[in-house]
């Protein structure tokens, strides 16, 4: 424990607080958020996946129809986004910064249903 200037006690802090830590995660996830919004805008204008990409990068697909590669790109832009609207609300007013989060995490949840839409598409029969 430490002494403050008044006298009142204060514990001690070890190692990185809070605000330090969460600093350092917004970097990465600005990254993320930006390249998934720019890969699902490649996907939804392009209709198809690069060549370059292995097959294991898109294993949970099976037949790349132009719809299914849509969907995926659609669901690559709701996410990016919902990270990028989780870094802006820390700037924001906290009723507003609320209910921007709250949008946020229902347009990752649509985002993830999307993806496995996509995924249950791509696995039915193309005639």
């Amino acid at each position: 424990m430490t002494r403050r200037p008044d006298g009142e006690a204060q514990p001690a802090t070890r190692g990185l607080e809070l605000p330090a830590v969460l600093d350092l995660l917004v970097y990465p996830a600005l990254a993320v958020g930006v390249l998934l919004v720019g890969a699902g805008l490649f996907l939804l204008l392009g209709g198809d996946f690069p060549g370059w990409w292995e097959r294991r990068f898109i294993w949970p697909l099976v037949h790349l129809t132009p719809g299914v590669v849509r969907l995926q790109g659609t669901a690559g832009i709701i996410i990016g986004a919902s990270i990028l609207a989780i870094i802006l609300a820390r700037i924001m007013p906290d009723p507003i910064a609320g209910l921007v989060v709250l949008l946020a995490m229902l347009a990752y949840v649509a985002g993830a249903a999307i993806f496995v839409l996509s995924a249950v598409l791509s696995r039915r029969q193309v005639d």
